[in-house]
Order: C-alpha cells, then structure tokens, then sequence
C-alpha cells in the first residue's frame, strides 16, 4: 500500500473533530489514518496511483520566498501560460490538479491568494510546502 495525504478546505478545531476525522478516512477503508496539525491534513495508506513531482529548485526563488501548494477539486478547463506573475506572486506549474507557487511578502498583502483565485476560484485549498512535507513524514 502506498502513502497518501488529503488536504481538507474548511476544517479547523473549532468545526471538527480530529479523531472522528480519522475514524471518518478509517470506515472509507483507508489504513493507517493519521491527522496532522489539527487543521484538515490527514496522512493515509491506499491503493497505488501514479504521481507528479515537482522540484522548486527548476525554478529561479528568491530565498526568501514562500512556497506553497494548491489543491483544486477539479483540473482547470483551460490550459494556462505559465509561470505567470502580478506582484510577486508566481503560479510557476500545474500538475494535475496541484498548483505549485512561490510570493514574496509585499504591502500589498496575501496577493499569491488574490492571483489563486482569480486564476482557479475559489474551490481549492492551499498548504505552505513545509505543511506538506511535515504531512508527507508522518
């Protein structure tokens, strides 16, 4: 059985409960539910399924800036010209259905959000890459 992560919009401590969460994945028929960080990231063994992998290091980062993953319900209709930027946010790939960006801090706010949305709206949800990789450990 392969490992596998599940990234969950809209779950936090205060609308769920961690171990019915898991308890939730472990009726479905997964194995070895685990839940990290209380906030909708739950690690899992299923079937196997090829993957996409996507190193940041193919693309030329600030060092300071923040990586981060979006996962879209569904794969966008459209193809896109990418990397693409506005105001230091960059979409830099699509793999799927997994959206692989990068931002430096501006004043002008959360813009790598702004520029998510707009690009893909607003169904998907969005991990910091170290989020993912704590996932990826446990």
């Amino acid at each position: 059985m392969r490992r596998y992560a599940a990234f969950l919009r809209g779950v936090s401590p205060l609308n769920a409960n961690m171990p019915d969460l898991r308890r939730a994945f472990e009726s479905a028929g997964f194995a070895d539910v685990r839940t990290v960080l209380s906030s909708g990231n739950v690690v899992f063994s299923a079937g196997s399924a090829t993957e996409a992998v996507l190193p940041y290091r193919a693309f030329r980062l600030d060092p300071g800036a923040k990586r981060v993953v979006t996962f879209l319900r569904d794969k966008p209709r459209s193809q896109l010209r990418l990397p693409m930027e506005v105001d230091g946010a960059r979409i830099l790939a699509l793999r799927g259905r997994e959206v692989f960006t990068a931002y430096v801090r501006t004043p002008k706010g959360p813009v790598f959000m702004r520029l998510i949305e707009k690009t893909f709206g607003q169904e998907q949800t969005t991990r910091t890459w170290e989020t993912v990789v704590k996932v990826a450990r446990a």
